[in-house]
């Protein structure tokens, strides 16, 4: 009983709260601190979301209302979604800081460490943002990993899924300390999936180098249009929609004269991407009056897809995906 904890909560629309910390000991006391610790942050959420206050408010709790002298680590993040990305906020209370594994494969720590919980009025807590793009993650984990290894150390490869990720972590440690660890083991990771195109086996598709210049989106759909036999015309018309506006905002806002456009029939989705050396953008809320220049474009490509998104990272990305079985009207 006791040990370490970690939960997932919404807290608003695309918005969720994700926690993981460790309690000092075990036993019916450690437990009873576990379940003060998990109660009070869902309370706290329901009218407090800025990491560093959350915990401040839980170490308030912990100080008044403990039964003996006993103390945990915690992490406290706010997690919010948006067309294909992540953006993270976080404060630590003495627990291990979260490694960001990049899609290149760069791991780096996220956040800044406080003070452990439930010793000091003051935790010295701070919030810090992290963001995360697609083929990016966020590895949560707590101190049982790090007694038998660094994590940042295994984590060495491109493209790991989540699931991927928690694996080699587990069995690194389970490796280095025999199959029953002297200490618990919490891992917690969460990232944005590449989209299916890059990650899956390819059913068909096509990847296109054109010059920037009005003829492009025709020459884009003319490509598309080889795959009706395949896709079907229902589909085919809407993805010639999604290719024009994506491959007309290329060319009005690229800095070379080339762009490269990429279908790809994956998993059950279909990924239409262009990309050209732009410098990137955040996505704008689509906007949903077409008499509009301005983000009709975008409207449209969120009207037509399940998911899109743009990735920065090198140059600039926009993506858009399709589910099969294929529906109008989404």
């Amino acid at each position: 009983m006791g040990g370490d904890f970690y939960d997932v909560f919404p807290i608003g629309d695309r918005r969720w709260a994700v926690t993981i910390g460790d309690v000092c000991g075990k036993g019916p006391d450690a437990a009873a601190l576990t379940a003060l610790v998990r109660y009070t942050l869902r309370a706290v959420t329901m009218h407090e979301h800025r990491p560093e206050r959350v915990l401040a408010l839980l170490n308030e709790a912990i100080l008044r209302d403990r039964t003996d002298d006993r103390f945990c680590s915690a992490i406290f993040a706010v997690v919010e979604g948006e067309h294909g990305s992540l953006r993270v906020k976080l404060a630590s209370g003495g627990h291990p800081l979260p490694l960001v594994i990049r899609g290149d494969g760069r791991v780096e720590p996220a956040g800044r460490g406080g003070l452990l919980l439930g010793l000091w009025e003051d935790a010295k807590l701070a919030t810090e943002a992290i963001e995360l793009s697609a083929g990016d993650a966020l590895l949560f984990y707590t101190d049982g990993v790090t007694d038998a290894l660094a994590p940042e150390r295994i984590i060495d490869q491109r493209t790991l899924s989540k699931l991927a990720i928690a694996e080699r972590v587990e069995r690194a440690v389970i490796d280095e300390s025999g199959p029953e660890p002297r200490d618990d083991i919490a891992l917690l990771v969460l990232g944005v999936e590449a989209p299916a195109a890059l990650t899956g086996e390819r059913t068909g598709g096509f990847e296109l180098t054109l010059e920037s210049r009005p003829q492009a989106a025709a020459a884009a759909r003319e490509a598309v249009s080889s795959l009706t036999d395949q896709l079907g015309q229902r589909l085919v018309d809407d993805i010639k929609v999604l290719v024009t506006e994506l491959v007309t905002n290329s060319c009005r806002h690229a800095e070379s004269g080339t762009l490269g456009v990429e279908l790809g029939i994956a998993d059950g989705v279909v990924t239409i991407a262009v990309h050209d050396s732009g410098r990137g953008f955040e996505p704008p809320v689509p906007k949903r009056d077409l008499e509009l220049e301005s983000g009709r474009g975008l409207y449209i490509v969120d009207a037509l897809s399940d998911r899109w998104g743009v990735d920065s990272s090198a140059g600039t990305r926009v993506w858009a995906e399709l589910d099969l079985p294929y529906e109008d009207g989404r």
